[in-house]
């Protein structure tokens, strides 16, 4: 005779525990995200909906749960299924948790950009150099010649 009443009680004792369970880790995933903000940068707005919509169904069926286990007295038995409750728990947790632990995408290599940049930037410098170096040879090419005509000039008179 005293073994329903034990069953019975470990049952409800067992509920409660799930049901405070649940809230905590709902509150968690409700707050961790704004708490978080940059860790989770990289989630997009409809991956935050997403766990929020998980949240509240989680916080609907649980509640629920919870105003049946209320209005029962306790030599009755549960009217709502541990089990049942827990397995909801578990698709809760794991959808969010998929979500969460998504690891950032990798920023894109600054140094090999910036060292590309700095190559481009090298060669361009070593072909302004050469420019330069052509441009005063040029320069230096066509003022020898101006020496040459005058040379030639002043012997012609």
């Amino acid at each position: 005779m005293i073994l329903p009443i034990k069953t019975r009680m470990e049952q409800y004792l067992n509920l409660k525990q799930l049901l405070n369970y649940a809230s905590e880790k709902f509150d968690c995933y409700q707050v961790e995200i704004p708490d978080n903000a940059e860790k989770y940068s990289h989630l997009t707005p409809e991956d935050q909906s997403n766990i929020l919509e998980k949240v509240q169904t989680g916080r609907d069926v649980f509640g629920n749960a919870q105003q049946k286990l209320q209005s029962t007295q306790l030599n009755q038995t549960p009217p709502v299924n541990f089990n049942e409750l827990k397995v909801v728990l578990n698709d809760i947790e794991k959808a969010c948790d998929e979500i969460l632990k998504r690891p950032k995408p990798t920023p894109p290599k600054e140094e090999k950009v910036e060292e590309k940049k700095m190559d481009e930037e090298m060669k361009n410098g070593q072909n302004d150099a050469n420019k330069m170096q052509e441009e005063n040879v040029n320069e230096k090419g066509d003022v020898k010649a101006d020496e040459a005509k005058m040379d030639v000039e002043e012997g012609t008179n």
